[in-house]
């Protein structure tokens, strides 16, 4: 089974999904067959790849970053392996540890420890984009106080919505969905 492109073993790491089903097919029907860091969820998906060469199932992601490190950081230079990642969680769990592996495999990064976080971060995102000239809608982030300053809806995922009477207005505020 190859697993390698130009050398480098290709690796998969993300969080068990159906991303990473896609990105293993893709690399499989191109005649690679990648090695897989699954990090456990609900449900196995990735896992039931065929074109799977090495299967790692580990429980979180710092658990896979050890694994990975143990097992695959130690090729030369010329041939360090590729990462592709599926899921935001793991890129921000190497972003913030890319002095560790800078030296020891090939993957996106921004050069600096932090910086992929700091524009995951959908604030800075809409700072940037308004800096640039887009229009985008405000977004405000409330704590326990309630803010009325607005004329338009909440836009927000995951949300249970609670109507609250105002001034004789029905005023629609959002709660945290319990996700267990």
């Amino acid at each position: 089974m190859n697993n390698s492109y130009n050398g480098h073993l290709c690796i998969v790491f993300a969080l068990e999904h159906y991303n990473p089903l896609n990105m293993i097919r893709a690399f499989g029907e191109n005649g690679i067959n990648p090695v897989y860091i699954s990090i456990k969820r609900r449900y196995e998906v990735a896992t039931y790849s065929k074109y799977i060469s090495k299967l790692h199932r580990v429980e979180s992601v710092e658990e896979g970053f050890q694994l990975l490190l143990n097992e695959y950081g130690n090729f030369d230079s010329d041939h360090k392996p590729y990462i592709v990642f599926s899921d935001d969680k793991s890129v921000g769990y190497f972003d913030l540890h890319y002095d560790e592996w800078k030296n020891k495999f090939i993957t996106y990064n921004a050069g600096i420890a932090g910086r992929i976080n700091e524009f995951m971060n959908k604030y800075n995102i809409q700072q940037l984009a308004k800096k640039y000239g887009f229009n985008v809608l405000d977004s405000f982030v409330i704590s326990k106080k309630i803010i009325f300053q607005r004329d338009y809806g909440i836009l927000s995922s995951r949300r249970i919505y609670h109507q609250i009477p105002v001034d004789g207005k029905m005023m629609y505020m959002c709660a945290k969905m319990n996700r267990n």
